[in-house]
């Protein structure tokens, strides 16, 4: 588990990539919460498949977690 010291971060991002390469990440804002699913807040998501989009957010995160986070043990 990773706990953040000082930049606080809400974004939602995934990171995936299959065995056999593909790459995807997925990021937005969307919750699953009581205002999102009745329309009360607005929710988004979007999705990409290529490389380029991988190795930028990959970076990010190893920068956020490198930076600002601590391995806690529980």
């Amino acid at each position: 588990m990773l706990i953040s010291r000082e930049i606080k971060s809400h974004e939602k991002i995934y990171i995936l990539k299959a065995d056999d390469g593909r790459v995807r990440v997925i990021t937005g804002s969307a919750n699953l919460s009581y205002s999102a699913f009745n329309g009360i807040q607005r929710e988004n998501i979007t999705f990409m498949d290529n490389e380029a989009a991988y190795e930028y957010y990959r970076e990010q995160f190893g920068q956020f977690k490198d930076e600002c986070a601590d391995n806690v043990e529980h």
